[in-house]
């Protein structure tokens, strides 16, 4: 993966120079240096992965760099702190290994700032749900927050494709939390085979699931036990679990004889049940690896805007503060190697013994993972990879 990342900044720096005119064995000012540092920051955050990066596009992304990444200013800051804790104070930049070694650093540390900004955006979100611990904010409401001092702009039709869009209620429509979170539209892509994304805070979780467990299924008895004693950043230590979810994972083991398989799609969907503002629904619908976009990424319209805003406010006016319960639980299981975990049961059955061959499903789990710079694959992933049904 370093190596991989190495070759990326060496491909993409190179076709910035050629774009700007300059030689790669010059001799360059620190102020060229310095533009042709900041010229790669705008193409690796907004422009094409780099295997389609044509020069053309090196200067576009040069020009729209502060009208499509608003963080660009605590961006250019961090540049510009690597730049002198790399250089020195230099006044010649006489070396390209120089400038690389400078944007290899800069790309590790990026990552730590895009999830400084992911955790601003949750908070923001967190804070007009439409009920509190909900994970849910109505889209009306998703698309007034210009008094939160951020502007959440994808439009309806991108939000859909994108499994981001509760709509078990058509009347009232709602973004929900970890996977808006987790969408395309909040990665930076630098190349196809990488992203740096918001980090997955329910795979801290499900990896404390995999540890307690040692084994690919629980008993409904056992994974209660677990998660009520496992917190969140929203979740309290000791909890007592409701009833609505004790029964759901009732359902689930019965659904599979007994026991629960902890890496499908059944049981993603009760974690997003028992921690909804960190664990993304699991769409059912066709898989997706974490970095492709379903729709093309489009702005919401004003008289769409307009729309939304009047729903959520009729919607608050009906529900004088009562919640109501969420009918988005489909019964649909999709595990990443059915036949496996078939066998392992027959197996089980035959024997006595509990099923395990964790190291098994720990593999296949974790084969279908998109790889990022930053951080462990999405928790989604676990199960967003090849799935047989």
């Amino acid at each position: 993966m370093e190596k991989m990342f190495e070759t990326d900044v060496d491909k993409r720096l190179g076709i910035v120079y050629r774009a700007m005119g300059v030689n790669v064995e010059d001799t360059i000012s620190q102020t060229q240096a310095d533009s042709l540092l900041w010229t790669y920051v705008a193409v690796f955050i907004t422009g094409s992965p780099v295997e389609l990066l044509t020069e053309g596009e090196v200067r576009r992304a040069l020009q729209h760099i502060t009208t499509r990444f608003p963080r660009h200013a605590e961006t250019k800051a961090l540049l510009i702190y690597i730049t002198e804790e790399v250089a020195g104070l230099t006044n010649e930049y006489d070396d390209f290994k120089l400038l690389r070694r400078i944007l290899d650093k800069f790309g590790q540390r990026l990552g730590a700032l895009e999830d400084r900004e992911c955790q601003v955006m949750k908070n923001k979100l967190v804070s007009i749900e439409d009920k509190d611990g909900s994970g849910l904010v109505r889209l009306g409401d998703f698309y007034g927050t210009s008094k939160l001092d951020v502007h959440f702009t994808e439009g309806p039709a991108y939000l859909r494709a994108n499994g981001i869009l509760d709509e078990s209620n058509p009347d009232d429509p709602k973004v929900i939390i970890p996977n808006y979170l987790a969408s395309p539209s909040n990665c930076v892509q630098p190349s196809g085979y990488y992203g740096i994304c918001c980090f997955d805070e329910c795979e801290n979780l499900m990896d404390q699931v995999e540890k307690q467990l040692e084994a690919p299924t629980g008993t409904p008895e056992q994974i209660a036990a677990l998660v009520s004693s496992l917190p969140s950043a929203s979740q309290p230590t000791n909890r007592t679990l409701p009833p609505h979810l004790l029964q759901l994972l009732d359902e689930v083991a019965s659904h599979h004889g007994g026991s629960v398989p902890i890496h499908g799609r059944l049981f993603a969907q009760w974690m997003h049940e028992a921690y909804p503002r960190e664990c993304n629904y699991p769409s059912a619908s066709a898989p997706r690896d974490r970095f492709s976009q379903l729709h093309e990424l489009e702005d919401v319209k004003e008289e769409e805007q307009t729309k939304y805003w009047n729903i959520a406010k009729q919607q608050q006016q009906q529900s004088n503060g009562t919640t109501t319960t969420s009918t988005r639980w489909v019964m649909k299981e999709e595990l990443v190697d059915r036949k496996a975990f078939e066998a392992q049961v027959k197996k089980s059955s035959m024997s006595g013994l509990p099923v395990f061959g964790l190291g098994v499903f720990m593999a296949l789990a974790r084969l279908f993972m998109m790889p990022s710079s930053n951080r462990p694959a999405s928790g989604a992933g676990r199960w967003a990879g090849r799935w047989e049904q």
